[in-house]
């Protein structure tokens, strides 16, 4: 007398497949959930255009435009990390100074009425002797800020 089967199966082969199958697209749809819902906490970037000039001892920046080139407040200049310095600064062929320029960042206070730079402003910076990275950050009405230009030196 036998008492067990040689065959028994809890589940037929057809119902595993159909199960695997829901799972793996209850997990795809899981991850795509996640993934997708990302995209709401990114932010668009901000896109101001620069012309750039170089000499050896001057570079001469103008803004030429961009859809938010009239949110653009003050310019950040760095060599290599650190802070130019007022006296290597000059907006529309017109010194740097105290009022409109401290800490590496170039504003628009006393040059422009509304304090906001436009196309067509030209910034002239003197080279630093040693330091050869130069980054130009925009910094905007909103108080968000992005590189808009980046050049090593040789």
């Amino acid at each position: 007398m036998k008492f067990g089967y040689e065959h028994e199966e809890a589940v037929s082969p057809v119902i595993g497949v159909i199960l695997m199958v829901a799972i793996t697209v209850i997990l795809a749809a899981t991850v795509a959930v996640f993934v997708l819902g990302q995209t709401d906490q990114m932010e668009a970037n901000k896109v101001v255009a620069v012309k750039a000039a170089s000499t050896d001892t001057d570079i001469t920046l103008t803004i030429s435009g961009g859809a938010n080139v009239d949110e653009l407040k003050a310019l950040k200049f760095t060599w290599s990390g650190a802070a130019a310095v007022d006296n290597t600064v000059k907006l529309n062929d017109q010194q740097a100074n105290s009022t409109n320029f401290a800490g590496g960042v170039l504003n628009a206070t006393g040059i422009n009425a509304d304090k906001l730079f436009h196309a067509g402003d030209k910034i002239t910076v003197t080279k630093h002797p040693t330091k050869k990275i130069f980054v130009v950050t925009a910094i905007y009405a909103d108080g968000t800020d992005g590189v808009i230009y980046e050049k090593t030196f040789a």
